[in-house]
């Protein structure tokens, strides 16, 4: 289990906000030079403590929340970690109301888009951790894969989670240590996106909360490199590859999360986006 820094679970501030909400909001205030309307500090401040009361913070080692954020300055403030960088997007990528809706600063081959948290892989428990997204789904089709969650190491990502689309509906879920999860049908890419392993020969798919599928495949030690999100490589001309969209944020765990908590964050998370999409304009 990760060691736990009690300022992680600062009480109420002043005001009526969670304290650590209360950070964030600022934060992204300053960085959009603007105030957010009541109702999205109430909807942000209740995922905060939404996810203290369901045991999840805690395990948090780095949250984003795209949406209320405007500019690709304001989106980079971190609900919880360091602050990421950008390479290849830029601030009409997103939207306040959305989040991320595409990355129209770059095309063609070998034209690449990530966001870099900032923290490395190998502040992760190895044999227990997940990594998490919730979104729209991808803008566009073809052959090739988004990496959503990944490790860069120069420029080729070792996979901490793929959604790889291929035809008839085919996805497969993959992660570090090779596992390969296949998701033939039902599969949405809108909502949440899960690989949570909790031991080192299981990997367990989630979508929308709920376990989709299990891999055997060992666990491998994560290397000192840093973990990329949303990332999008044209690798061939004329190749079109998938870019997930309107993307509420990204989580990655220290620990595995329990089948009571992975339908919490995903009943929280959807509570706050298309709460975010229905309060501002």
């Amino acid at each position: 289990m990760p060691v736990i820094d009690p300022g992680r679970l600062r009480p109420p501030s002043g005001g009526g906000l969670d304290a650590d909400a209360g950070a964030f909001i600022a934060a992204r205030e300053a960085a959009a030079g603007a105030a957010l309307s009541s109702a999205v500090k109430t909807l942000i401040n209740d995922y905060f403590v939404g996810l203290k009361t369901e045991g999840i913070y805690p395990l948090l080692t780095y949250l984003a929340i795209f949406q209320s954020a405007g500019n690709l300055g304001a989106a980079l403030v971190p609900a919880v970690g360091p602050t990421p960088s950008s390479t290849g997007f830029i601030s009409t990528d997103l939207s306040a109301k959305n989040g991320l809706t595409g990355r129209g600063s770059v095309s063609g081959a070998s034209a690449t888009t990530f966001l870099l948290t900032g923290f490395n892989a190998n502040a992760l428990n190895q044999n227990s951790n997940s990594m998490y997204f919730n979104g729209t789904g991808f803008a566009t089709t073809g052959s090739a894969f988004s990496v959503i969650g990944g490790v860069f190491m120069g420029i080729s990502p070792n996979h901490l989670l793929d959604i790889i689309p291929a035809g008839g509906g085919l996805r497969y879920f993959r992660t570090y240590g090779a596992a390969s999860i296949t998701r033939s049908t039902g599969f949405t890419s809108s909502g949440s996106l899960c690989i949570d392993r909790s031991a080192a020969n299981l990997a367990t798919a989630y979508q929308n909360g709920v376990p989709v599928g299990t891999s055997t495949a060992a666990s491998a030690a994560f290397p000192a490199s840093p973990i990329a999100i949303f990332g999008r490589r044209d690798v061939n001309t004329g190749v079109t590859n998938y870019q997930f969209l309107g993307t509420l944020g990204a989580a990655a765990f220290g620990a595995s999360l329990t089948a009571a908590q992975h339908l919490a964050m995903h009943d929280l998370t959807q509570t706050l986006r298309l709460g975010m999409i229905a309060a501002i304009p």
